[in-house]
Order: C-alpha cells, then sequence, then structure tokens
C-alpha cells in the first residue's frame, strides 16, 4: 500500500500537480492487492507557475505520514509494505486484514504477525512517519520515500 501511494504521488509530483487530499478515505485496495489513489477533486498544476513547487510536495508528505503511522499500527508490516512479495488482499502471505474487521483476505494477517521482523518493519515506519511529520524543511520527498521503502524494507 504505501509503496503504491509513494510512488503514485512521487509521479504526480515529477509531472507538475498535487493531489490536493491525500488521505486513507481517497485509496482503493483492487482485488489484485495493488492500491489506486483516487478523488482527484482537489488536484492542481504547478508546473510553469510562480509557485514553488517542494512546499506543496511537503505538505503532501505530511499526508502521507500519517497514513505510513495508521497503517503501521493497524495492519501486518507485509501488508503495508510489501515486505515479502505477498499481495494484500488475496489471502495468501503477505494478505491484508483490519483487526476485528473481516476486511482483507481469509482471514490471514500476513506472516510477520508475532515475528522480530515485524516489530523491526513497524520501527522503520515509525520512523518514517516521524520523518514525514516532522518540521517541513526536514521532511523527504516522495522519490526519497519511494527508495527509503523499495531498500530498506
Amino acid at each position: 500500500v504505501l509503496r503504491g501511494v509513494a510512488s503514485a504521488l512521487a509521479q504526480l509530483h515529477r509531472d507538475g500537480y498535487t493531489h490536493g487530499d491525500m488521505y486513507a478515505h481517497n485509496i482503493m485496495l483492487g482485488p489484485n492487492g495493488i492500491p489506486k489513489l483516487g478523488d482527484f477533486g482537489a488536484t492542481f498544476g504547478y508546473r510553469g507557475t510562480a509557485v514553488e513547487a517542494e512546499p506543496f510536495e511537503r505538505i503532501e508528505v505530511r499526508a502521507f505520514g500519517g497514513l505510513a503511522e495508521e497503517l503501521g499500527a493497524r495492519v501486518s508490516a507485509t501488508a503495508v509494505v510489501g515486505c515479502d512479495g505477498g499481495t494484500a488482499g488475496t489471502g495468501g502471505a503477505g494478505s491484508a486484514q483490519l483487526p476485528d474487521s473481516g476486511v482483507g483476505g481469509g482471514g490471514a494477517v500476513g506472516n510477520w504477525a508475532g515475528t522480530g521482523e515485524e516489530a523491526t518493519v513497524r520501527g522503520a515506519l515509525s520512523r518514517l512517519a516521524a520523518r514525514c511529520m516532522g518540521p517541513i524543511s526536514g521532511r523527504p520527498s516522495f522519490e526519497e520515500i519511494v527508495r527509503e521503502l523499495n531498500v530498506g524494507m
């Protein structure tokens, strides 16, 4: 989920657009487990204007940090980051299920539950969320977030 959303937002900002409403309620998870970012009603372009791009990206990074924090607390680390190559929502390894909700595949929470590796991934997500929600000058870009999620987890 986080890799897909960060990649989509990185692409938007590379193209000179800001989503403008980046929250969990605007993310859909398809049957194949691939997240889809929706609701582009608040999207606007800033390329070719006198508006500096970086502050808009850093605002969306703040919202992404909240998403990372919430997902890290509620969903298996495998499903949130896709650590084991499993597909969220299929009922197999890496399947996502929100606690007590019955949402997700086959009742599985993923193969990280109760392992030391899950605690490591959750710690990394917590640190990423803190950087994303920290002072605006220290927030990473979406390109940096994508690299971190691809390399570090």
